[in-house]
């Protein structure tokens, strides 16, 4: 038998060692040209998340409720909705609407009421907001608040233009 056998072959030889080096400083290099070629913008997001609920009376607006946040400056924004009006009732006047970043939180442009429909009381909502790095969505939720009804020891939730 030969000694071979028995030992195994040096691996931190020197010619391992230089190839080892090699493939190190290229994928450190790779790493740091792909995260630091530019500065990297996120796309935009809606501040209440992806999906949002909130209890409403008849004619409100809801443009609060699409606050946006958007790190580029330089970019218009656009909201819109998905698949057309809601169901369940209208838009004063639907989107789309654009608008140009704050490089921060931007607030929707004007104001948006929602009416449902008579005998609703629940609708969703989908909106989307992008610009030229992506776009994102959220749904939402709306409840009606009901007509007040009057019980002891209770305080009801009473819309300002609620009808008597």
């Amino acid at each position: 038998m030969s000694s071979r056998n028995f030992y195994p072959r040096r691996r931190n030889s020197t010619n391992n060692v230089n190839k080892n080096r090699f493939a190190r400083l290229f994928f450190l290099l790779g790493i740091w040209l792909f995260s630091f070629s530019g500065a990297a913008y996120a796309q935009p997001s809606f501040m209440n998340g992806s999906s949002w609920s909130q209890n409403i009376c008849p004619g409100d607006d809801i443009s609060s409720l699409l606050a946006v946040f958007e790190s580029d400056p330089s970019v218009t924004l656009t909201w819109s909705t998905l698949g057309g009006t809601p169901t369940g009732g209208t838009l004063s006047s639907p989107p789309p609407y654009t608008k140009q970043s704050t490089g921060a939180i931007t607030n929707f442009n004007g104001s948006l009421y929602y009416t449902p429909n008579p005998g609703t009381t629940s609708d969703q909502i989908f909106f989307r907001i992008s610009d030229t790095h992506g776009s994102n969505l959220m749904v939402l939720t709306l409840y009606m608040n009901p007509k007040p009804s009057v019980t002891l020891g209770t305080m009801p939730t009473v819309c300002s233009n609620a009808l008597t």
